[in-house]
């Protein structure tokens, strides 16, 4: 995580929109959902691509911006049967794509690697609770286990050693 682009990114875009683009529900032709099985959750969620656009304002003036595409899935999979299942039977997968766009300050400047620093982290976040959302109401209506996903933990990020705060030597001796 680049935190210098972060920081010149977050000083320039604002959240303008969070839309749904497309998604699909499969089931397993074998699997129903009305007997209780054992299955288990893995999901998925990341930056798909992202461009630029630019828009005219309502006062006529062109305001610039960038959107990203955010691709999640969740899928329940039936429990390995052996250790030399390599990949688990899949009941059901349920996929999506959400754009979230965002808006330039004015006389504000970023670059294309900091737009895109930007957008694999704070996209995917902001479109996180949107997702849970969809997952459990569409869950509910094809009457699939009703799952809540978790909440998106942050990982803080982690310098090298040689980047941490030095204390002078001056104070360091002192103590």
């Amino acid at each position: 995580m680049n935190e210098e682009l972060l920081a010149a990114a977050r000083d320039c875009l604002n959240l303008r929109l969070i839309s749904l683009r497309e998604s699909q529900l499969k089931l397993d032709a074998e699997f129903d959902p009305t007997i209780q099985a054992e299955l288990a959750l893995q999901t998925r969620i990341g930056l798909k691509s992202f461009e630029w656009v630019e828009k005219i304002a309502p006062d006529s003036t062109p305001t610039k911006g960038v959107r990203g595409l955010v691709d999640a899935g969740v899928r329940l999979v039936f429990p390995q049967s052996s250790a030399e299942d390599v990949s688990p039977k899949v009941a059901a997968e349920f996929t999506a794509v959400f754009l979230a766009e965002y808006e330039c300050v004015p006389d504000k400047v970023v670059s294309d690697d900091g737009a895109k620093e930007f957008l694999q982290h704070n996209a995917v976040y902001h479109v996180w609770s949107y997702w849970r959302e969809y997952v459990q109401s569409t869950f509910n209506r094809a009457a699939l286990p009703v799952i809540t996903l978790p909440m998106m933990v942050i990982k803080p990020s982690v310098r090298p050693a040689a980047e941490a705060i030095q204390q002078p030597a001056s104070e360091a001796s002192a103590q």
